[in-house]
């Protein structure tokens, strides 16, 4: 049974979260958690006054003592994952993934939405463009009001353009390195040459799929099973054509 005196001091806590005094909310927290520390919402309350105040390995552990105790809550998750995502992109990714799984379906709006970019910016981290793409847009598809999502969605569109232009163009470099008059600065290169070709044909065949799929049956089945995806997705693209069109 929780005890009243612990919920009471743990209101203090948050009230002072709330005006912005964070060290007036962890000396709350703290005695909150002396009282009861079986209370959940007490150290997930102290994580965040911790977490305002920089104390970051403090604030880790008492999510992961409020995680323990109450592993059902989304919020708890979603903070893990924000105390996780600048130095553990991948122990983030569980957490927000988590977060998303216990949320429920009529919460969706603002809080998912920030969940799902922030998971974007973990994938992203991690070297899953597509995955982070799909992230990011399902943000500004439940928000379209999240300015950071639609950056990161159409960023994330652009960079898998520009890394397929970006190898072929270091393949003809390597072509034209043969006979050009810098073929002798280059030729310590040679060492890398054959990687570097192998990992740019595989990168490209990779493109290749991607831009079938995007033309084919994989944009006409996402149109039909996602049609506000779809449509989000098509207004990134002509926004970003348009924008190409006015640059040129």
């Amino acid at each position: 049974m929780t005890d009243d005196g612990a919920e009471a001091v743990t209101d203090e806590a948050v009230e002072a979260l709330q005006r912005g005094d964070p060290e007036h909310a962890l000396r709350a927290a703290d005695d909150a958690v002396e009282i009861d520390g079986e209370l959940a919402r007490a150290h997930h309350v102290r994580s965040l006054a911790l977490e305002q105040l920089k104390r970051l390995p403090e604030a880790r552990e008492a999510a992961e003592a409020s995680a323990a105790l109450d592993p059902e809550n989304p919020a708890i998750h979603e903070q893990l994952g924000d105390l996780w995502l600048d130095d553990a992109a991948a122990r983030a990714e569980g957490h927000y993934r988590e977060s998303l799984r216990r949320d429920s379906w009529d919460q969706r709006g603002p809080r998912r939405a920030r969940v799902l970019n922030n998971l974007g910016v973990a994938l992203n981290a991690q070297g899953k463009r597509c995955e982070a793409a799909l992230a990011f847009k399902a943000a500004h598809l439940l928000d379209p009001s999240l300015v950071e999502a639609r950056q990161n969605a159409r960023s994330s569109i652009q960079n898998l353009v520009r890394g397929a232009a970006l190898l072929v163009g270091l393949q003809i470099l390597f072509r034209a390195a043969k006979t050009g008059k810098h073929a002798t600065r280059l030729e310590a290169l040679a060492p890398y040459r054959n990687w570097a070709l192998a990992a740019t044909g595989a990168l490209l065949l990779a493109a290749l799929g991607v831009w079938l799929w995007r033309r084919t049956a994989g944009m006409a089945r996402l149109a039909t099973e996602e049609p506000e995806l779809y449509a989000l997705y098509s207004r990134l693209e002509e926004e970003r054509k348009q924008k190409g069109r006015t640059a040129g």
